[in-house]
């Protein structure tokens, strides 16, 4: 559905191309439909990343309890700080390392009595939220010269997951089978 709308949207823009021109201002810039063979490249890379991360939120959330993945998901900040740090050699200002102290304490404090239980668990979230963090910096050094809108990438990553889910779809009924 949102492919269509995606589409739909952006067909009205290249026939009126003053369409939407209220929105840019709050930051949604939807491009027009002619220009999306431009950006295809670097559209489906940023999607491709999306859709990895996606997937590995799902396999932990299928494989793990709910408060572990709840407790430890919130320690996303301090991956993004490690990946930045390794990638980027950036390091964060004063602000951001004390909120990061304190967001993963408290979600240290909240997941302490299932963490001693489930490594495994514990395994795959910190393995999602490096994915996303790694996700976050690779299309912020994709998209660097800003030629891709959000809208372009989530165009790009909803058109992904509708050929991913496609494709699943037809190779996991029984006729295939």
């Amino acid at each position: 559905m949102n492919v269509l709308f995606c589409l739909f949207v952006m067909a009205y823009k290249d026939m009126k191309k003053s369409a939407f021109s209220s929105l840019v201002p709050y930051g949604i810039v939807i491009p027009e439909l002619s220009k999306v063979s431009e950006k295809m490249n670097l559209g489906l890379k940023a999607g491709a990343a999306n859709l990895i991360t996606v997937f590995f939120g799902l396999f932990a959330v299928k494989n793990v309890n709910i408060p572990l993945f709840t407790a430890f998901r919130r320690c996303g900040m301090l991956s993004s700080v490690i990946v930045m740090f390794i990638m980027e050699s950036t390091i964060p200002n004063r602000f951001i390392q004390i909120a990061t102290v304190v967001v993963t304490a408290g979600a240290i404090t909240a997941g302490w009595e299932t963490m001693e239980t489930d490594a495994y668990g514990l395994a795959i979230v910190w393995a999602n939220n490096f994915s996303q963090a790694i996700q976050n910096v690779y299309i912020s050094a994709l998209n660097k010269e800003k030629k891709l809108s959000a809208f372009d990438i989530n165009f790009f990553f909803a058109s992904l997951g509708l050929l991913f889910s496609i494709g699943n779809n037809f190779f996991m009924t029984d006729d295939y089978r």
